[in-house]
């Protein structure tokens, strides 16, 4: 089951199927949206990043076709809202790649993740549109009329946990129903943590940055309740 992979191809491609669990079980309970994001960040990663090549009168192809490009418009799409609207993503993904890619000088000289930069961008400019999230799962239909006629879908929550308790109680649903998203919310962090022990045991990536970055975490996450509970 252990490899070690050399070619940047081949590395795109073993985190792009590592990604695929959690994609799934975002479709499974909220649906289409998702895909529709990921189809549009695929085809503006490409577009942005043969523009920039060409302005810089490199070869297309070899960059285009190593995967980079493609890996980071699906980091991007599932970081963000599945019904927020096509020209979120569109700026979102075309920031990443022009800014926090090709203008450090292509892949292996940038010194931050694409799909972050593009994130952090997106989360200054457009609080609103990257906080408002599907709680439901959303038909083809209508992931296609949200995404790009900018009409609401009948539920949806905001950036907190108690503005999507609140949305829900008042469209009528239980505290029950609304156990229901913490339960999705959990099957999709088990896809992608599914996906990154996949990534481990293929020797895609080693435990020591996964390891530190999830205790930093969590000793953060213990440092601030600690404090939290010395105020109440």
């Amino acid at each position: 089951m252990t490899a070690i992979f050399t070619s940047t191809t081949q590395i795109m491609r073993q985190v792009i199927y590592a990604l695929s669990l959690g994609v799934g079980a975002s479709y499974y309970f909220f649906g289409w949206g998702i895909i529709v994001q990921i189809i549009l960040a695929i085809i503006t990663a490409i577009a942005a990043e043969s523009a920039f090549l060409k302005i810089r009168k490199l070869p297309i192809k070899p960059v285009i076709f190593d995967g980079s490009a493609i890996l980071t418009a699906i980091l991007l799409a599932i970081s963000i809202p599945s019904i927020a609207p096509w020209w979120v993503i569109v700026l979102g993904v075309s920031f990443a790649i022009i800014f926090g890619k090709q203008l450090y000088g292509g892949l292996g000289n940038n010194p931050f993740n694409p799909a972050m930069v593009g994130y952090g961008f997106l989360l200054i400019s457009y609080p609103l549109q990257m906080t408002t999230w599907a709680v439901d799962f959303v038909g083809l239909g209508a992931a296609f009329d949200v995404i790009f006629h900018l009409n609401s879908v009948d539920a949806i929550s905001g950036a907190t946990r108690l503005d999507e308790v609140r949305v829900q109680l008042g469209l009528g649903k239980s505290i029950n129903d609304l156990s229901l998203h913490s339960a999705a919310a959990a099957w999709i962090n088990a896809g992608f943590l599914l996906g990154g022990l996949y990534l481990l045991l293929r020797r895609v990536v080693f435990w020591h940055i996964p390891a530190a970055f999830l205790t930093g975490m969590i000793v953060t996450a213990f440092l601030l309740s600690f404090g939290a509970g010395e105020h109440l």
